[in-house]
């Protein structure tokens, strides 16, 4: 589920109204640190994690100069190292 996603029903209700506790965090998942915090803020908030749903993409635009540097994966493999800890 995508940020603007998680807002919009929290905010909307639907989630809340169901029973659920909600929260949205923005991170980027490129930035070990940034997961990190991402991950002990939902411990925090809900004593644990139980599940995590690794959706994290980027895109990369082959033809650039960029596309020869960085690990377009590497967002997904922060995540899950984090998450498994927790």
């Amino acid at each position: 589920m995508g940020l603007a996603t998680a807002p919009a029903f929290a905010e909307a209700g639907k989630l809340k109204a169901a029973g659920h506790r909600v929260i949205a965090v923005s991170y980027d998942v490129g930035d070990d640190s940034q997961v990190e915090a991402m991950v002990a803020r939902t411990v925090d908030e809900f004593g644990r994690l139980d599940a995590a749903f690794n959706n994290a993409g980027v895109m990369v635009n082959n033809a650039s100069v960029g596309a020869l540097t960085g690990n377009p994966g590497i967002g997904s493999y922060i995540a899950s190292k984090h998450g498994v800890g927790a």
